[in-house]
């Protein structure tokens, strides 16, 4: 299971909209070491492309 979910959308003017979905509901998505990792690998290529208009984070699961 990847413990984080990266994936981009096509906006309406031709930017991007990227998506960060923390992705292990057990611990009701805790960040960890390799989490922090894959999050700040994949948000400095984001803000480095002028296409990226927005980054959401978001976190899967039912509870808080």
């Amino acid at each position: 299971m990847d413990v984080v979910l990266f994936e981009e959308r096509v906006c309406a003017d031709g930017k991007r909209l990227a998506i960060a979905t923390l992705n292990v509901p057990a611990t009701l998505n805790a960040l960890s070491l390799p989490m922090v990792q894959l999050l700040t690998a994949r948000l400095q290529q984001w803000a480095s492309d002028p296409q990226v208009a927005l980054v959401l984070l978001q976190a899967s699961g039912d509870k808080a």
